[in-house]
């Protein structure tokens, strides 16, 4: 049964109704009364080059051919090419080709704009409106939703009006559409469920969903980028580290021996594997690679938009591939929406040039993708070369699974996808990211979620306001998934990959990337349906050129007065830097932290687990710092304290043991009621404790609670490893195997960096090993 319409969302809801219906319709109007329309119908585009100054007062005709060529965004030029007969321009598109096509329109700068009782004011208000219903979040009262609803409607009429005098409208014409949008709103107004708003025809082509679920996303992973993976060591976050300041180059592979993926390039390898291709070849002399690329404007005039046209385009009769071949022909229009259909899936189309050098290796080029057609850009006097162009279609979707060791930059990789989806589209280094309408991150650690719908109605409250529409909603969008930690999968998070996996392999523009450990998912790609297109890569870590520059800029960002020791820490990255541990992100990111305060700490010999334990013994001292100075225990001699903080550690080092075999990472109820308890009998203050070994984070949801979480999986295992060995010292009749309850040959593998931890840990001085007990096989 369908929920009923939370009465925030459904007045909000409606306003947005009313202004993409009858605004966006009186907009249209003005546009085609104060243009020259075409017949036959030509792109917007076109119909603006077409003016000529002396006979056209458009402000378009007065900038330079330069600037003519920035007018437009690439998220804008879809909507032009998709509509020839200017029929479905979004409210926002209209405002802008109202500014530049009108004739008889004031200049960009002039007062009118802003004077509401001229038409250009009225014009901007309209699209002003549409701004402040989809980015205010400020709820609306009944009375509130009236004054503003009769506001609009006024608006719509006195802009209708307006045309008369300034283009020559005639009045039957302003009357007929009057009465059209009166109608219209009538409509909007006596809908009371969410079925009755779908049903309205007008409103089938709304991007009502779109706009709101982006605006959502938007607001949650602006906090998701701020990079600060240490915190805990701290206790204080850097909230002006962005992740992308400090990302740089990982190394991505298809397998160890094979040729490198550049990271930037990671979407348009995955998305070619679901790519229908047609190949056309032309044999030439022997030459290095060349990618053959359409240039793309670099203007950016607006905030980042979802990336493909909010117009959803009618079907064409035609069911033919476009051919490889540039057609210099007009595209067909769409077809007349008198009788809307519901809105569709927007498949793009998309090419991909390989320019390959013939050899005898079998290893596949790397493609580069555009989402408009090449145009041949190499000189005919260019040596000859084997090219070959495939002329493509999203047919199938496509699932990359990308496998790294612990702390290799998994979580990181995505993160940094994040980010780039956010920025303007001019401003991103990812390419291909302009495909998807939405990115979803998904984190297996995370057990609040058993399915897809589920996921969304948390993420974004607002979803449950479209049942039992939302899945039927989400599957018209593309949708890049990105899935963290296979590994970590719980029995809620396994349920939502399984459905997110279900669900989207009948969406060719869906495109699934996935994180783990290599050594938990040996059979992931297997089980998974043959209608993806698969394959896998590894992540190798950084570079060893790369280490020493994502050190330093880690290291500036610490310091607040400036980093004096900066040459004798690129001294110790010369004499370090070249071990293969180093070449995993986290390590780097530890070794920078620990040479800050501890410069000693990080000798030529260092391991990882001597790394670990370093950095665990310096948190340790920072801690005891605090506890002197904390009014619970500054009265507190030294020597109880660390007695006090070795107990409560014993038991944060079982809970983390007890959350690593049951593949957790978040604390249960059981583990806080445990560790509350400990804080309390040895008198310690449970926040300064646990936010020691623990990060805290929001979860998202209806409402917003905190959960502890260990900050990453390595240091899960080795405070489990910590575990293990004080198990041992204590009891010479304990075993490893026994410790990890029997463990098989499968389980073992999983269980590989921890049982490195524990035999780093015993091999310190002073820990005793008895050679039996270490025996897991």
């Amino acid at each position: 049964m369908a929920s009923s319409i939370p009465p925030v969302d459904y007045l909000r809801l409606k306003l947005f109704c009313i202004l993409e219906g009858p605004g966006a319709a009186t907009l249209k109007f003005i546009l085609k009364r104060g243009t020259k329309v075409p017949n036959p119908p030509v792109s917007f585009l076109n119909y603006l080059n077409s003016l000529k100054s002396e006979n056209s007062t458009a402000n378009f005709c007065k900038l330079t051919n330069r600037k003519k060529k920035d007018v437009f965004n690439k998220t804008e030029m879809d909507q032009i090419n998709a509509d020839h007969l200017w029929e479905n321009f979004d409210l926002t598109f209209l405002f802008k080709a109202i500014r530049y096509g009108c004739e008889n329109v004031e200049g960009f700068d002039h007062h009118a704009w802003n004077d509401h009782t001229k038409l250009e004011g009225m014009v901007k208000e309209i699209k002003d409106e549409r701004n402040t219903v989809v980015h205010e979040r400020r709820q609306l009262t009944d009375h509130e939703f009236q004054g503003k609803m009769t506001h609009l409607k006024d608006l719509f009429l006195k802009a209708l009006d307006a045309t008369e005098h300034k283009f020559g409208a005639s009045i039957q014409d302003i009357t007929q559409e009057k009465r059209r949008i009166d109608d219209v709103i009538h409509d909007i107004l006596s809908c009371f469920t969410i079925e009755g708003i779908l049903r309205l025809d007008t409103l089938r082509h709304l991007p009502v969903f779109k706009n709101m679920f982006f605006t959502r996303l938007r607001d949650i992973y602006k906090k998701s980028q701020i990079f600060d993976p240490l915190c805990f060591l701290s206790r204080v976050s850097k909230k002006d580290l962005n992740i992308q300041d400090i990302f740089t180059k990982i190394i991505i592979k298809k397998e160890p021996g094979d040729k490198e993926i550049d990271y930037l390039d990671i979407l348009v390898y995955t998305q070619s594997l679901g790519l229908q291709q047609q190949v056309t070849s032309s044999t030439q002399q022997q030459q290095p690679i060349h990618v053959i690329q359409q240039p793309q404007s670099t203007m950016c005039t607006q905030q980042p938009q979802p990336n493909v046209s909010t117009q959803h385009p009618q079907p064409t009769l035609s069911t033919q591939h476009p051919q490889p071949t540039v057609s210099t022909q007009q595209p067909q229009p769409p077809l007349p929406i008198q009788h809307p259909q519901p809105p569709l899936p927007i498949q793009q189309s998309q090419s991909i040039t390989f320019t390959q050098q013939p050899t005898a290796s079998t290893q596949q080029p790397h493609p580069t993708v555009s989402t408009q057609q090449p145009q041949p850009t190499l000189s005919t006097q260019q040596p000859q070369s084997t090219q070959t162009t495939f002329q493509t279609d999203l047919v199938h979707p496509q699932l990359l699974l990308i496998k790294g060791v612990a702390g290799s930059g998994k979580t990181t990789l995505l993160t940094f996808i994040v980010s780039e989806w956010i920025k303007h589209e001019c401003e991103r280094r990812m390419k291909h990211l302009d495909v998807y309408d939405f990115v979803l991150h998904v984190l297996c650690r995370d057990g609040n979620y058993e399915s897809l719908e589920e996921f969304l109605e948390q993420v974004f409250p607002e979803a449950s306001s479209f049942k039992p529409y939302t899945m039927t909603l989400i599957t018209k969008f593309k949708i890049l998934f990105l899935i963290d930690g296979l590994d970590e999968r719980n029995s809620s998070s396994r349920k939502l990959v399984n459905d997110i996996l279900k669900r989207s392999e009948m969406l060719p523009g869906c495109t699934i990337i996935c994180t783990s450990r290599p050594e938990t998912v040996v059979d992931f790609l297997q089980s998974v349906s043959n209608k993806y297109k698969k394959s896998q890569g590894i992540m190798m870590g950084i570079s060893q050129n790369d280490r020493t520059k994502f050190v330093m800029r880690y290291y500036m960002s610490l310091s607040v007065t400036g980093s004096p020791n900066c040459d004798k820490l690129a001294q110790v990255m010369e004499r370090v830097g070249w071990r293969d541990h180093f070449g995993l992100p986290l390590n780097l990111l530890f070794l920078s932290t620990l040479f800050r305060d501890k410069p000693e700490c990080v000798r030529e010999n260092t391991t990882q687990t001597s790394l670990y334990l370093a950095m665990h013994d310096w948190s340790l001292e920072k801690l005891q710092y605090r506890l002197a100075e904390h009014p619970q225990t500054r009265d507190f001699n030294r020597l109880y304290r660390e007695e006090s903080i070795e107990i409560v550690l014993d038991l944060i080092y079982q809970v983390s043991f007890e959350c690593l075999m049951e593949n957790r990472q978040f604390l249960s109820r059981d583990d806080m009621k445990q560790l509350k308890h400990c804080c309390k009998d040895q008198e310690l203050p449970r926040e300064e404790m646990l936010g020691s070994f623990f990060s805290l984070r929001e979860t998202v949801t209806t409402r917003v609670s905190q959960v502890y979480h260990s900050p990453h999986k390595g240091i899960q295992e080795f405070f489990a490893a910590k575990h293990i060995v004080r198990i041992l010292n204590q009891s010479s009749d304990e075993s490893v195997r026994r410790l990890l309850r029997q463990p098989t040959k499968e389980t073992i593998q999983t269980l590989k960096n921890l049982l490195l931890h524990v035999a780093g840990l015993l091999s310190q001085k002073g820990v005793q090993s008895h050679p039996r007990a270490i025996k897991v096989s």
